[in-house]
């Protein structure tokens, strides 16, 4: 014998629920974990310290990379090395993943202006390399293409986050600041070469 099937009059169907607090964090969607054979990144939605002159944070992401231990596919998180993107930096590495650059650098983070941050695209094999280093610490990771969108949608959700921007409006925010990008290097040979 088969049981009635409730009608919508009474059986009340659950309200649907949206996430519009970007500081909430669920696993795979603002944290992506990439592993390599010698380090690991996490991608992580982040805020930025409140300013000394009282405002507020403002969102961005952080990198953690981790050397990998002697076990395989285990790392030295405890040893970790945190690198968070300045919200001036956000749009350029959003601009890397989105293809609209080849790479960046930063470096001078850290208390002791001693991090620093490399992402370069490697079209040649299908990937992203990032390198985080800082405190004797080196890790080196290529993100394969299939990463590449989870990554991507994490950085353009905390810079839409940031910009109050989306869709169209964001791709067009990030396409026209990466023009005035100076890719490291660039410049200088291009002074050099009497450009």
């Amino acid at each position: 014998m088969h049981e009635p099937i409730p009608s919508a009059m009474t059986s009340p169907i659950p309200p649907v629920e949206r996430e519009t607090d970007h500081r909430r964090r669920r696993e795979g969607y603002d944290r992506v974990h990439v592993y390599a054979r010698r380090a690991a990144l996490t991608f992580e939605a982040s805020e930025t310290r409140p300013s000394a002159n009282g405002g507020g944070t403002l969102p961005t992401v952080a990198i953690d990379g981790a050397a990998a231990a002697e076990q395989p596919k285990t790392y030295r998180w405890s040893d970790k090395l945190r690198f968070q993107v300045t919200p001036r930096e956000l749009t350029y590495v959003t601009a890397v993943f989105l293809g609209y650059l080849p790479g960046v650098a930063f470096r001078n983070h850290g208390e002791n202006h001693d991090k620093g941050l490399v992402i370069e695209e490697q079209s040649e094999r299908g990937a992203i390399y990032v390198r985080l280093f800082g405190k004797g610490t080196n890790c080196a990771v290529p993100i394969a293409a299939g990463d590449i969108p989870t990554i991507t949608g994490l950085l353009m959700r905390q810079l839409g986050a940031l910009t109050g921007l989306e869709g169209a409006g964001l791709l067009s925010l990030i396409r026209a600041s990466a023009r005035f990008y100076q890719v490291p290097g660039r410049r200088l040979q291009a002074v050099e070469q009497g450009r």
